[in-house]
């Protein structure tokens, strides 16, 4: 069962991520058209309750995913809350609430809004 709940589990990073990359094409700190981005977590995935919330994700080129937002924390953080209040605002009252992820159920949602079907 282990063993199911982590590839359900990284079938829907895998996802999330292209949904993120598709939504933000364009490095969101930079602009760069870079044909790497990452999806960047601004509340590390290791929260559940925000690991798949697109309000806690944006697109960023390599340099300012890795030699910026993770080496400078403290200046992605004042970024972060200049550029996207609501989102910053939103994100720290959510990140203490507790939930139980369905996988499957993050998998499917995810399909339809790659698909252009979802919201």
């Amino acid at each position: 069962m282990v063993k199911d709940k982590k590839a359900a589990q990284n079938r829907a990073d895998v996802l999330f991520s292209e949904y993120i990359r598709q939504r933000d094409p364009v490095c969101q700190k930079c602009s760069s058209h870079a044909p790497l981005l990452h999806c960047a977590h601004y509340i590390g995935r290791v929260n559940k309750r925000l690991r798949y919330d697109e309000q806690n994700a944006l697109s960023l080129c390599v340099k300012c995913h890795l030699e910026w937002s993770h080496k400078n924390p403290k200046e992605f953080t004042e970024w972060f809350k200049g550029k996207y209040p609501d989102r910053y605002e939103y994100l720290i009252k959510a990140k203490n609430e507790v939930v139980k992820l369905d996988y499957d159920v993050v998998v499917s949602e995810l399909k339809e809004k790659i698909n252009g079907k979802g919201k």
